[in-house]
């Protein structure tokens, strides 16, 4: 099965797997040995980032994130190497937030200081670094994979960035 035919599929079943979502803002197919969907509920009673196995087997599981925040989750992404679920949070707390793939638990890596909304974000797994945008600020930043050192990312030529609301790394292009 190819990536895009994976990611078809699961934006076409994303609602009968969710039973009845209220507001999904970002769903990323699992590649963790089992085909799993990944979430982030952010209305509703229920808020958190939860899975369910692709095939629509078992039924929806919130993951356990005891650590991090996540009832405002906006963009998400996985590192299945290293067994994380990373998303962003853009509502009372602005922070970058982790949580291990089986369940014991996250971690709030950064709390962004740009005053903004953290939205998009991505994983450069070859240089194990972490890119998010600000959709407020028009920011974009680097930051280790445990959220020390971030950097911001600077257009060059003048240009601007306006209201990003997500990234994708280019592993060929570099």
């Amino acid at each position: 099965v190819s990536i895009s035919s994976l990611l078809i599929v699961a934006v076409s079943v994303l609602p009968s797997l969710t039973g009845g979502f209220d507001t999904v803002v970002g769903a990323a197919p699992g590649v963790t040995g089992q085909a799993r969907l990944y979430w982030a509920q952010t209305s509703g009673s229920n808020n958190g980032i939860f899975w369910r196995n692709l095939d629509g087997s078992g039924s929806a599981t919130k993951l356990v994130t005891t650590g991090a925040t996540d009832t405002d989750a906006g963009g998400m992404t996985l590192d299945p190497r290293n067994g994380y679920v990373y998303w962003t949070n853009c509502g009372s707390q602005l922070t970058l937030s982790r949580a291990k793939l089986d369940g014991s638990g996250g971690a709030d890596l950064r709390h962004t200081t740009s005053g903004g909304c953290p939205w998009g974000i991505a994983i450069d797994h070859g240089a194990q670094k972490v890119y998010y945008v600000d959709w407020t600020a028009g920011g974009l930043y680097r930051t280790e994979m445990d959220g020390t050192n971030q950097v911001t990312i600077t257009p060059t030529g003048g240009s601007t960035i306006n209201s990003p609301s997500d990234l994708l790394i280019d592993p060929v292009q570099g």
